[in-house]
C-alpha cells in the first residue's frame, strides 16, 4: 500500500518493464498494481549502435491488517476478555491490557472510563496500526434500603436504595421512578419489592420483602359504673394482646381492674395495641 515511486537508472530516457510499471518512459512504479511478491525489473537503454539492460529485483510486501471489530461498552466488574483482531501475530498496547500477545483487556484494571485501545502488526518494513476506543462504566449497586413492616392505613412514602436512578416494580409501587409505596393499595400480607439499575453496561437488581399488617383496633368495651367496693373485673377490647394502664389497673397484661383502686370518679383507662416491629 506505499506510495507510487519512480525508478532511476545511470543513463535516463529509455524504456522500463515489468511487473507493476505504469510508465515505461518514467520508470513508474507502482506496490499495489504490481501485487505482493519479488518482482523483475527491467531497464533498456540504447545509444546508437551501443545497447545496455539490467535488470532488478524488487520485493513488495503484503500490507498487513490491523484491524480489529469495536468493542462494546464494559461494566468494571466484567471478566477479563481477549479482542480479536482481523489478523493475528501484532502487539496489543493501553491502559487495561494485560496481555501484550493476546490481547487480554481487563475492565477492573483499566478502571471506569475512556480507554485507547491500539493494535500494531507489522510484516517485514510494513506497519499497520489501529486504535479504538473502550468504554468502562462504573459498577451500580441496588441495594434497598430495608423499610416496614407497615400499618394498612399508613401513609404513601418512597423507598430507596444506595443508588439512585433505577427501576422499582411489585404490589403497592405506585411511582417506578420514586419508590413510590402504598401500604393500603399493597394489601395485608408480605410483599416481594424489586429494584433494577442500569448504567451503561452496568447493571444490578435486589429484592426485599416488605410486610404490610392490620392496623390494630384498640376499641375498649364499656364496662359501665362500679362501686368502690365492687369486685375486680377483667377489661376487654377489640383486639386481644395490648396493655392496660390507667386508675385501678392491677394488671397490665390481662386488663385487670380494681374499683377499690381506682380514683372516686372518672378514671381515664388506656389500652395499647401493637402490631408489628
Amino acid at each position: 500500500n506505499d506510495n507510487v515511486v519512480y525508478l532511476t537508472a545511470v543513463s535516463p530516457g529509455e524504456t522500463w518493464s515489468g511487473t507493476g510499471i505504469l510508465n515505461p518512459l518514467t520508470g513508474e512504479f507502482d506496490p499495489e498494481t504490481a501485487g505482493f511478491g519479488t518482482h523483475i525489473i527491467q531497464y533498456d537503454v540504447t545509444n546508437g549502435v551501443c545497447n545496455d539492460s539490467d535488470t532488478e529485483s524488487i520485493e513488495t510486501f503484503e500490507s498487513p491488517d490491523a484491524t480489529y471489530p469495536p468493542i462494546p461498552d464494559v461494566c468494571e466488574t466484567d471478566s477479563p476478555f481477549d479482542i480479536i483482531p482481523n489478523t493475528s501475530g501484532g502487539t496489543w498496547s493501553g491502559t487495561g491490557i494485560t496481555d501484550l500477545n493476546n490481547g487480554t483487556f481487563d475492565p477492573a484494571t483499566a478502571g471506569p472510563g475512556s480507554h485507547m485501545i491500539t493494535y500494531s502488526i507489522s510484516n517485514a518494513n510494513c506497519i499497520s496500526t489501529q486504535v479504538r476506543r473502550i468504554n468502562v462504566d462504573t459498577l451500580v449497586i441496588a441495594t434497598i434500603t430495608p423499610a416496614g413492616p407497615f400499618c394498612d392505613n399508613e401513609a404513601e412514602l418512597n423507598l430507596s436504595a444506595f443508588h439512585t436512578g433505577g427501576t422499582w416494580s411489585g404490589t403497592g409501587i405506585t411511582d417506578i421512578s420514586t419508590g413510590a409505596f402504598d401500604p393500603s393499595l399493597a394489601g395485608i400480607r408480605t410483599h416481594t419489592i424489586t429494584y433494577e439499575i442500569i448504567s451503561g453496561a452496568c447493571e444490578d437488581i435486589d429484592n426485599t420483602n416488605i410486610e404490610v399488617i392490620a392496623t390494630p383496633n384498640p376499641t375498649i368495651t364499656d364496662p359501665g359504673e362500679f362501686c368502690s367496693d365492687d369486685p375486680a373485673i377483667v377489661l376487654t377490647a377489640a383486639e386481644l394482646g395490648g396493655t392496660w394502664a390507667g386508675p385501678g389497673i392491677t394488671d397490665p397484661a390481662n386488663g385487670t381492674f380494681d374499683p377499690s383502686a381506682a380514683n372516686d370518679g372518672a378514671n381515664n383507662i388506656t389500652y395499647v395495641e401493637v402490631k408489628g416491629d
